[in-house]
C-alpha cells in the first residue's frame, strides 16, 4: 500500500466534508495533489482522518472523510526542559525531539545559557519546525513548546513527575540505571548549557526531587544530550 500523504489542521470539523484553506492548500498544490487522492489531516491531539480529495484550488481544498480515528497515547510522557542552544542547533533539536515521541519542550533560561532574543512569532516558528516534523515521522501529536522559563520558576512545577532526571556531569549514576528503578507514567529531563548548571542550581533541582543522571563520559553539546536522554528512555521503554 502506498503511503498517505499527510497534513495538519488545527481544526477538523466534524462534518463529512472538511475544508483546507492556507499554507496547507498550497502544499497540496506543491505535491500536485488530485480529486480522488487519498490524504491523512490530523490536528496534533490525536485526531486524524482519512478521506479523499473531492475539490482543490491553490489556496482552497476539499476533502471527504472516509474515517476518523482518536490516536490515544499509552506510552510514558517524556518533557525535556533545556537550556537553548545557538542558532540553527535549537531548530534541529526540536526536529529531533518531535521524531523521537516528545511531549513537551520546555526552554529555560539559566545562569550560564545564552540569551534568548526576543522576536516576534518566534513560538509560532518553533511550533511550525515541530509539525513539520510530526507529518514527516507519522506521528499523530504534536508536542507543546512553551515560552522561555526561568530557572527557579520551572521547578515550582514539576509536582505532577514522577522521575524527574537532571543531566549531570558529577552524577554518581548514569541515566540507565536511574530508569531500571521503576516505570514512571511522566518523566522531566532537565538539561543545562555547555558550561552546565551552577552547583547552586543543581543543588535547588537536588532538592525538589530531580535526580543526577550521567549520560557518559564524554562532554556533549546542548542539543546531543537532549537527543540522547529521549533515546535512551525510547529504547528502555520500549516507547
Amino acid at each position: 500500500m502506498a503511503k498517505i500523504t499527510r497534513f495538519f489542521t488545527k481544526k477538523l470539523s466534524s462534518g463529512q466534508i472538511v475544508r483546507i484553506e492556507g499554507e496547507e492548500a498550497r502544499h497540496m498544490n506543491v505535491l500536485r495533489l488530485n480529486k480522488g487522492d487519498q490524504i491523512c489531516l490530523f490536528d496534533g491531539t490525536g485526531n486524524e482522518i482519512i478521506g479523499q480529495i473531492t475539490a482543490i484550488e491553490p489556496r482552497k481544498v476539499e476533502i471527504k472523510v472516509s474515517a476518523r480515528e482518536k490516536v490515544r497515547t499509552t506510552g510514558i510522557l517524556v518533557d525535556i526542559a533545556i537550556s537553548v542552544p545557538k542558532g540553527k542547533r535549537w531548530d534541529w533539536l526540536i526536529q529531533k525531539a518531535t521524531e523521537l515521541g516528545v511531549s513537551r519542550i520546555i526552554p529555560i533560561l539559566t545562569k550560564r545559557g545564552v540569551v534568548i532574543p526576543k522576536k516576534e512569532g518566534k513560538s509560532e516558528r518553533w511550533t511550525r519546525i515541530a509539525v513539520e516534523a510530526a507529518k514527516q515521522s507519522q506521528r499523530s501529536t504534536v508536542p507543546g513548546i512553551t515560552e522561555p522559563v526561568k530557572f527557579d520558576d520551572l521547578l515550582d512545577f514539576t509536582d505532577e513527575y514522577d522521575l524527574k532526571m537532571i543531566a549531570s556531569m558529577t552524577a554518581k549514576q548514569d541515566l540507565k540505571h536511574a530508569l531500571q528503578k521503576k516505570k514512571p507514567k511522566r518523566i522531566l529531563c532537565l538539561i543545562g548549557p555547555e558550561g552546565g548548571f551552577t552547583d547552586e542550581e543543581e543543588d535547588k533541582a537536588k532538592k525538589r526531587g530531580f535526580t543526577p543522571v550521567k549520560l557518559g563520559k564524554e562532554i556533549l553539546r546542548v542539543e546531543t544530550a537532549g537527543i540522547a536522554m529521549l533515546a535512551m528512555i525510547k529504547y528502555e521503554y520500549k516507547q
